[in-house]
């Protein structure tokens, strides 16, 4: 194991994500003062476009590098001797830099190549074509995620939601489904899905919540716990590897 830190040239050792890019051999780390590449074991460090934050994102797709620190920033990556940026678009709506209770849990990418950002006390935006950030859901989410034209939402106390997204030109909007708000835990942190369409979801108090796929398109859920054997109920992640096992 190699390990970096401020000794080694690291501005700041509070790491908020990390990105590799497989092509170069090289990685790419967010943390509270910029972000950083390690590369041909050296480290050079970068300054974000806006403002210094506690929670940024980062993660490399092909040639590009998108940032996500209170806004969304692509660039377009060259190697030489050093690593190169040129920035070739931003979402920037001039938010206020991050703080403990207000971060940015997350983003992804739909079916359209519409990338969905989520900020807990601004709400939920979509990216537009002009370079705006477009809100289409109201405050208070901590996770989200896109399933092809459904988007499913959990929030801090109101539960999950299930939305179909309506795309218009380059606009869209969200027409709701279902809402589930009997749960045995409605915070909801984490939600991903298997192979077989079942959803499964983190939550701060009773574990993890499966959301069982029914032929009819309904859903029963059943609820993995302390009793079931979970060691502790306060899920942040949840990953699901290429042979279905489930990491909690």
């Amino acid at each position: 194991n190699d390990f970096y830190s401020s000794a080694d040239g690291l501005p700041s050792e509070y790491v908020t994500g990390v990105t590799e890019d497989e092509k170069s051999g090289s990685a790419w780390i967010a943390h509270q003062k910029g972000f950083s590449c390690i590369y041909q074991n050296r480290i050079f460090n970068f300054s974000y476009p806006n403002a210094p934050s506690i929670c940024a994102k980062i993660e490399v797709k092909s040639d590009s590098l998108w940032v996500i620190n209170n806004g969304v920033f692509l660039y377009k990556i060259f190697y030489d001797n050093r690593p190169h940026l040129k920035a070739l678009k931003k979402w920037d709506p001039g938010w206020r830099p991050d703080d403990f209770v207000d971060y940015i849990t997350h983003s992804q990418i739909d079916s359209r190549g519409t990338m969905f950002l989520n900020k807990y006390s601004y709400g939920l935006f979509y990216t537009t074509s002009n370079g705006s950030l477009r809100k289409i859901h109201e405050a208070g989410l901590i996770s989200f995620f896109i399933d092809r034209d459904e988007l499913w939402t959990g929030g801090a106390l109101s539960g999950v939601e299930k939305w179909k997204i309506i795309h218009d030109q380059d606009s869209l909007r969200l027409q709701l489904v279902q809402r589930f708000s009997q749960l045995p835990d409605n915070f909801i942190r984490t939600i991903v899905k298997d192979s077989a369409g079942n959803l499964w979801m983190g939550t701060v108090y009773k574990g993890v919540l499966k959301f069982e796929k029914q032929k009819n398109n309904s859903f029963i859920v059943r609820n993995y716990n302390s009793r079931e054997g979970l060691s502790n109920p306060w899920v942040l992640k949840i990953v699901i590897n290429q042979d279905g096992e489930i990491f909690v």
